[in-house]
This record gives structure tokens, C-alpha cells and sequence, in this order.
């Protein structure tokens, strides 16, 4: 009997040390799948890969008061924007022996020192500011790959393309707002306040600068004209653009009520000013002496009309009112004063529109 027992437990023993076993062994395996599962300490997981963001919202999104942050990862951006490249995943092996590397585009970004390429898992370029766009029509696209120290090759799946301004639209600011100060009793003065936008607007242009230049007026005619000549009158001027790609212009004409009694000027009186705007890197002044500083012109160029004429009074024939008119982007303010004042009426988009 004592031999019995001994075997009964020592069999019941081996018995109990298998399910220890077998149940030690489901719960390890259980654990390395769990931690299979879960993110690698960094946040890292996955194949390797480049992301991309830029530094700033796309104009659109200061448009319309909006914090997008899948904006920032689109793949279009300005002249002069900045934007990172973050390399992410697994495996970098020694981050000391990471490589940027150019694929395409190196002649498009701000140049940068060697080393800012070298040993970093992220680094920031900025498109240059003097761009051209005979330069983009060429290569419009920033590609990069990097190399790392286990010779593994990881390449941009989506390029930057970059662009230059198309053109430019413009609104009345307000519902028509007209310049300060333009309300003289004795002349007729159209003005208005333009809030002008450079397109496109689904990227960034605050960080370029932009100039008009007068080319000139149509017709050309100095005798007993209106026309004083645009020059002088808010051209050659460095003009920032805001982060809404926008920034403000400004329209005035004038003719006193006494040049026209005295004959000094003949209504009716037409003319243009023909004007480029265009990317300027330098700080602005005439043509003459900082024209080399122009990087491109934006669109085609821009034309601001002028219109005076006079109202007769049917019964006495003389002159009852001086009207103006003067347009431009589209938007055109209107003026007549019958010595009382300005009247003003505002044509085209409008900014509360």
C-alpha cells in the first residue's frame, strides 16, 4: 500500500507540473503577440516613409478662419514657403548615419549647409523666394530620399510642386469704402480701398514681396490733360502679402470744379494707366534703380481707367453735376458732386459679398 501511494503521487505531481507548464507557455505566447501588437517605444511603427508638412496654412484656410491640419500636408506650396520632411518608422538603424538626398528639384530650395542633411530624422526646406516662372515650367517638383545606415533607400511618395502667382482678384473692402480725405466740396473724386488676393489660394505667398510698376498711359496725350501720370502715385512701392495671400490697393482721381469753369481742363476725359505687378526681392524704389531686383510679373498686365464728364441741366444747359469714375481688378468707384459733396457709388465684388 505505501509503495502504492508513493506512485499515485508522484503521478499526480508530474501531472500538476505539465498543466503549470502548458498554461505558463499560453500565457507567454499570448503576451508576445500582445506586445506584437503594440507601438514600438518611439510611436514609430511600420515600414519606413517620408511625411511632409508645411510651416504654414494654406491662404484658403486663413480665408475662411480655419485650423486644417491635413492642410498642411498637401503638395503644393509658394514660392518662398517653408515646409519639414520627417522621416518615420522602422528600421532608421543609426540615426547618426542618416542621408538626405536630392532626387529632384535641389535648384528650387533656399541652399543649405551640408550638414543640415546629415544625422537628423527631420529637416526644413523653404522655396526659394526668386523663383521664376520660366524656372517652374521647367522643374516644379522637390523630391528627396534618404539613405540609412543599413543601406536602406526611402524615396518621397508624393513631390512638392511649387508655384508662382497667376494673378490676382480683387473686392471692395466693405461694401465700398472710399479713400480718406476725398470729399472736397470743390472736386470730383472717386476712390475706393481694394483688398486684393494673389492666386492661387491653396498655398502660401506671405513670405515673397511683391511691387507694381507703371508702364505708361493710354493715350499718351500731356496737353490739358487729367492724367498726372501713375509714377509717384503708389507705384515702386515693396508691398507685403499677408497670410490670406492679400493685401490693399487704392484708386483715386481728381478734378477741381474751377479747372473746369476756368477751361483750364475739357470734359469729357478718358485714359489708363497700364500697370505689371510683380515678385520683388529687393526694397523697392524706381525702376531705374532697383528693376533688377524684379524676380516675374504676375499674370498679364493690369489696366486702372479713369472717366470725367459733366452733367448738364436740360433747362439751362449749364453743368448740374462733375462725375468720375475709376476701375481697376474689376472694381470700379463712382463720383458725382454737384457742389455738395461727394456721392459715391461702388461696382463689382465686394468684400462682405
Amino acid at each position: 500500500m505505501m509503495m502504492s501511494f508513493s506512485v499515485d503521487s508522484l503521478f499526480k505531481k508530474y501531472l500538476h507540473c505539465l498543466i503549470f507548464l502548458w498554461f505558463s507557455g499560453v500565457i507567454l505566447l499570448s503576451g508576445s503577440y500582445s506586445l506584437a501588437d503594440e507601438s514600438l517605444p518611439d510611436g514609430n511603427t511600420g515600414e519606413l516613409s517620408i511625411e511632409s508638412k508645411t510651416t504654414l496654412y494654406s491662404a484658403d484656410c486663413y480665408i475662411k478662419g480655419e485650423e486644417n491640419e491635413d492642410d498642411k500636408k498637401r503638395t503644393s506650396i509658394g514660392i518662398g514657403e517653408s515646409f519639414t520632411l520627417t522621416l518615420t518608422g522602422k528600421p532608421m538603424g543609426d540615426i547618426e548615419e542618416l542621408t538626405w538626398e536630392f532626387v529632384s528639384g535641389k535648384e528650387l530650395v533656399k541652399e543649405n549647409e551640408e550638414n543640415d542633411f546629415k544625422g537628423k530624422t527631420e529637416i526644413t526646406l523653404t522655396a526659394r523666394k526668386d523663383l521664376t516662372p520660366d524656372q517652374l515650367k521647367n522643374e516644379s517638383c522637390i523630391e528627396l530620399k534618404v539613405t540609412t545606415s543599413e543601406g536602406l533607400i526611402v524615396t518621397m511618395q508624393n513631390p512638392i510642386a511649387v508655384f508662382f502667382p497667376t494673378g490676382m482678384t480683387a473686392a471692395h473692402r466693405g461694401t465700398g469704402t472710399p479713400e480718406v480725405g476725398c470729399n472736397n466740396r470743390g472736386s470730383t473724386q472717386p476712390s475706393a480701398q481694394l483688398v486684393v488676393t494673389l492666386q492661387p489660394t491653396n498655398v502660401s505667398f506671405k513670405n515673397i514681396k511683391i511691387i507694381e510698376r507703371d508702364l505708361g498711359s493710354d493715350p499718351n496725350n500731356p496737353r490739358k490733360t487729367l492724367d498726372p501720370g501713375h509714377t509717384g502715385r503708389g507705384v515702386d512701392k515693396v508691398i507685403e502679402i499677408n497670410k490670406a495671400n492679400r493685401f490693399e490697393d487704392h484708386l483715386k482721381g481728381t478734378v477741381a470744379h474751377q479747372d473746369i469753369q476756368q477751361k483750364i481742363h475739357i470734359l469729357p476725359q478718358n485714359w489708363k494707366w497700364k500697370c505689371s505687378w510683380r515678385v520683388h526681392k529687393g526694397r523697392g524704389g524706381p525702376i531705374a534703380t532697383s528693376g533688377n531686383d524684379d524676380v516675374g510679373q504676375i499674370g498679364e498686365v493690369v489696366e486702372q481707367s479713369f472717366k470725367f464728364y459733366y452733367m448738364l441741366n436740360p433747362q439751362t444747359q449749364r453743368i448740374s453735376a462733375v462725375c468720375g469714375e475709376v476701375s481697376k481688378f474689376g472694381c470700379t468707384a463712382q463720383a458725382y458732386s454737384d457742389g455738395t459733396g461727394n456721392h459715391y457709388n461702388y461696382l463689382g465684388p465686394k468684400e462682405t459679398n
